[in-house]
């Protein structure tokens, strides 16, 4: 226990002028204490401040996982979030692949404005958007191609294997890959693209999925597909074409500092794509 205490403090009051009968100086010999926190209140006290340290923690982690790591090794750069009319959460990965939300009329309009030449939808609820969708890519002269994808699950392989091969039939199109949101089911298909063309470690590809609001919370069984990934790719017959080579028909390996090395390889065509066409 602290005790402090003076034996006279002085206290400078100040009184209106014309009240002459008061004297301007008053004292006071007060007896302060501070007494210490009982048990309760040092428990209350503890908790507050492991709940704050374990949120500060919490969100510094969900921060990492949304950004680039500011490490010395390079990291490739993420996708560009774009700002599109009619379309939510809209990002470009590269020239090639697109991302969002589901578009609105506005927004198949700046899609073909941008050059997309194939829509891929994932989403397998509200058959009348689905159909309203086809009919208005078609009218617009665009590809629309429908993959049946779970909102709550990771893809197949097969599924995968069905939009990769959407690049290797057009090299030179342009995709634009969306579900309702534009962040779970478009993130996961995104960081497989990464994983298999662009040959990104799986961790990067993650962050990446992070970065455009993937909802990791609700959705490890996703996570944990992109992964595995890698030994997809070596042990799926239908993801052979991408297990060592790039879009461009190229052997790839990520190395220090952002670079990767390529030589040669030989195309494969033995997959054909399955897609629905207006």
């Amino acid at each position: 226990m602290v005790n402090i205490s003076y034996h006279r403090l002085f206290v400078v009051v100040p009184f209106p002028r014309h009240h002459t009968g008061f004297n301007t100086f008053c004292t006071a010999s007060p007896r302060a204490k501070l007494h210490p926190l009982n048990s309760t209140m040092k428990r209350t006290l503890i908790l507050l401040l492991f709940l704050g340290l374990l949120s500060s923690q919490l969100l510094a982690q969900e921060k990492a996982s949304a950004q680039p790591a500011g490490s010395t090794a390079m990291q490739p750069a993420l996708g560009k979030k774009l700002h599109i009319r009619g379309i939510h959460n809209a990002g470009k990965i590269n020239d090639s692949l697109y991302r969002g939300a589901q578009p609105e009329q506005t927004g198949l309009g700046e899609l073909k404005k941008l050059g997309v030449t194939t829509i891929v939808d994932l989403r397998r609820e509200d058959r009348e958007k689905l159909d309203w969708e086809r009919g208005a890519a078609a009218a617009l002269g665009m590809r629309f191609v429908h993959i049946l994808v779970s909102g709550w699950a990771p893809p197949s392989d097969q599924q995968v294997a069905q939009f990769l091969e959407l690049f290797r039939d057009d090299p030179h199109g342009k995709v634009f890959l969306h579900c309702r949101f534009g962040d779970d089911r478009t993130g996961v298909f995104v960081a497989a693209y990464r994983i298999a063309v662009d040959k990104w470690p799986p961790e990067q590809a993650i962050r990446e999925m992070y970065f455009f609001g993937f909802n990791g919370f609700w959705h490890p069984s996703m996570k944990k597909f992109i992964r595995e990934f890698p030994d997809h790719l070596r042990s799926e017959p239908a993801l052979a074409p991408w297990a060592q080579t790039s879009l461009h028909g190229t052997r790839c390996s990520w190395v220090q500092k952002g670079k990767s090395t390529c030589t040669s390889y030989p195309r494969s065509n033995n997959l054909h794509i399955m897609n629905t066409l207006s």
